[in-house]
């Protein structure tokens, strides 16, 4: 409808523009009032048989191929390529438009598209099933969330719940748990005491939390002082407006594969970085165990974790081994040739 309005607008001012001179006359007038109704005949013509027409007849012919197929045969001609991604999704979508306040069907197409990496239209389909849900249901998108990482918009979905009702106990046990994979343990901690306050004293309940929250605590401690730090003297210099991408790199001074990286876009990268345990390439390995070793950090052109001619880089000495609290400092200020 908005491209048909536009289309309206230029006809009409076509014809202003041509026949601007010609209103001497009753005739004239007629004239360009007939002019105009015929360039708004044509341009919804145009738009009929060029724009949307084609586009919902196609859909419609498309519904009736697939109709007699339920979502698992549909998904299994999605993955045999007798139809596209695309073709499946509008397909369920349709189907979803014609009954809209089914609940379940939104929630499984919405599943559907976070399982295929849609995000948007994922978010967009869940929230269709929150409208008609309750804090159930977004407690039930926040938990689907968390499941596949997504832990941002799993937050806002249970900040939702506890904006209305903050002692709701559901949404404080996922809050915790969601701050809890984002590292947020101080949060987390919060979350669950909260929690603990509401649930019967030595309850079976009330103990499980009372773990998390040693867990909790325990994980705050590591991270408050289980890093080394890195210095970019020369920050203030870098011409980040050049690069991409920027890595802070732990590498072993025989070469290979880094033991630990960070990554960040440049608008983000910092003038002081911490490399955790958490940042080792491989999660069973031991930051602290690692032995002849330098940190180096790349400003990237490309984005990519390989090193290429043009990048910027600077690296330290060669260290025996790291501990926690390390602190180092690097001038970034040599090129990749």
């Amino acid at each position: 409808m908005l491209a048909t309005a536009l289309l309206l607008l230029v006809a009409l001012g076509w014809a202003t523009w041509l026949f601007q001179g010609v209103f001497i006359s009753k005739n004239a007038k007629w004239l360009f009032l007939t002019f105009g109704l015929v360039s708004i005949a044509s341009s919804a013509g145009l738009y009929y048989h060029l724009g949307a027409s084609q586009q919902i007849d196609a859909l419609a012919r498309q519904h009736q191929a697939l109709k007699d197929k339920d979502l698992k045969a549909l998904l299994e001609s999605a993955a045999n390529k007798e139809i596209s991604i695309k073709q499946l999704f509008e397909e369920v979508r349709l189907r979803n438009e014609l009954d809209p306040k089914n609940l379940d069907s939104w929630m499984v197409f919405a599943r559907l598209l976070l399982q295929s990496e849609q995000y948007d239209l994922a978010d967009q389909a869940f929230e269709r099933a929150i409208q008609l849900g309750d804090n159930k249901t977004l407690l039930e998108v926040a938990q689907t969330y968390i499941d596949k990482a997504q832990y941002d918009q799993a937050a806002e979905k249970i900040n939702r719940v506890l904006l209305h009702n903050p002692q709701h106990e559901g949404a404080l046990l996922l809050s915790g748990i969601n701050s809890s994979k984002l590292h947020k343990y101080a949060e987390a901690i919060d979350s669950w005491h909260y929690l603990l306050g509401l649930r019967e004293p030595n309850s079976d309940s009330a103990k499980l939390i009372q773990q998390q929250i040693v867990v909790a605590q325990q994980k705050l401690k590591e991270q408050q002082t289980n890093f080394i730090e890195i210095h970019i003297d020369n920050f203030a210099n870098l011409p980040l407006h050049s690069f991409t991408k920027a890595f802070a790199i732990v590498r072993p001074a025989a070469g290979g594969a880094p033991i630990a990286v960070k990554s960040f876009a440049v608008h983000e990268l910092p003038a002081s970085i911490k490399i955790t345990p958490d940042d080792l390439m491989i999660k069973s390995g031991n930051l602290w165990q690692a032995i002849d070793i330098y940190m180096e950090i790349r400003l990237s052109k490309s984005g990519f974790a390989k090193s290429e001619t043009g990048d910027l880089f600077g690296k330290t000495d060669i260290y025996s081994q790291l501990k926690a609290g390390d602190q180092f400092h690097i001038s970034v200020d040599q090129t990749v040739k």
